[in-house]
């Protein structure tokens, strides 16, 4: 799979925020081991290799990244959507709606335009990216920047989501965009964005 492309297949989650805002997730995933428009039933692998549903595969992705999200903020939906090359456009193939837990764990207001990136070394090399937008504003912290693999001044949310998703391949279904899967921790960083301001000022939100 070449670089900044989403082949052979990804998926999107829908997060709403208290004010209304829906923002998009979207992870390269491996290919689509079994296609079908029941989520139970289309499967995905972990990156162990271990073929795994798609709701179940959302259900857990969601339920790792949800401490760092308010109460007031819900997911909506995640989709599943293949890519023949880097070239053609993308299919839709499921959606899966039905969450165990849809509304975030903090009970701080989410912070507007902000967001947390974590980044990881892939095993072919590249780097695997996860962003959260517009997270809990008692988690962020404006500028904070350092190595993921170092406790020392990670929050136990940041902790947890390493060592309980990323570095837990039977459960962790991100792929880098190079096809690669978690290699390594590498940082974390917490910024406000001008881009999601600039595109408020935009619709109208501000």
């Amino acid at each position: 799979m070449a670089v900044n492309n989403l082949v052979p297949a990804f998926a999107k989650l829908y997060i709403q925020n208290q004010t209304g805002a829906l923002h998009t997730m979207t992870t390269p995933l491996s290919a689509i081991q079994v296609e079908d428009p029941d989520p139970a039933v289309a499967l995905i692998n972990t990156t162990s290799g271990v073929n795994i549903a798609f709701s179940v595969a959302m259900d857990n992705l969601w339920d790792a990244i949800r401490p760092f999200h308010s109460t007031s903020t819900v997911i909506d939906r995640a989709e599943l959507w293949k890519k023949a090359s880097a070239l053609a456009a993308p299919v839709f193939v499921t959606e899966f709606t039905a969450w165990t837990n849809p509304a975030g764990v903090s009970g701080a207001v989410s912070t507007k335009f902000g967001f947390i990136t974590f980044t990881w070394r892939s095993t072919n090399g590249g780097k695997g990216i996860v962003r959260l937008v517009e997270p809990s504003s008692s988690l962020l912290q404006i500028s904070k920047y350092q190595r993921l693999g170092v406790n020392t001044g990670l929050s136990a949310q940041e902790i947890a989501f390493r060592d309980n998703y990323l570095e837990a391949p039977g459960i962790n279904i991100l792929y880098a965009r190079d096809n690669g899967v978690y290699l390594s921790a590498l940082n974390v960083s917490h910024r406000i964005s001008d881009t999601l301001r600039k595109r408020a000022m935009r619709i109208g939100e501000i």
